[in-house]
């Protein structure tokens, strides 16, 4: 990323993460507002009462702040209370956390490995 003032300038890196985790390529993003009207619609995209669309809005508020947006806040916002059933389990959206925030390879494997036994054994 580029920055000058208000203008913004994406570098070939960035639309590949952003892209990664919205799902949309960012296309027009000349400043910061652009950039900040790009998560808006993303946002409204994903605007669902579920853990993952918590999880994904968080994400990019973390991404947001670092191209000089507002904090983003520790943890996602209302994660807990979106659905008292949770579809995953806590291994299973840990790998996924893992996975987005490109964290720890040596964790990551060892959680896909605790998914595979368990579903060995479930069967």
């Amino acid at each position: 990323m580029i920055r000058y003032g208000n203008r913004l300038t994406l570098s070939e890196v960035d639309i590949r993460r952003w892209t990664r985790i919205t799902g949309f390529e960012p296309t027009a993003i000349a400043t910061v507002a652009d950039l900040e009207a790009y998560v808006r619609e993303c946002k409204r995209y994903y605007a669902e009462p579920s853990d993952d669309s918590a999880f994904l809005n968080w994400l990019m508020d973390v991404e947001l702040e670092r191209y000089g947006g507002r904090p983003a806040g520790n943890r996602p916002v209302q994660l807990a209370a979106v659905s008292p059933d949770h579809a995953r389990t806590d291994t299973e959206r840990e790998l996924l956390w893992n996975i987005a925030l490109d964290g720890d390879p040596v964790r990551r494997v060892e959680l896909a490995r605790q998914l595979e036994d368990r579903q060995g054994s479930d069967a």
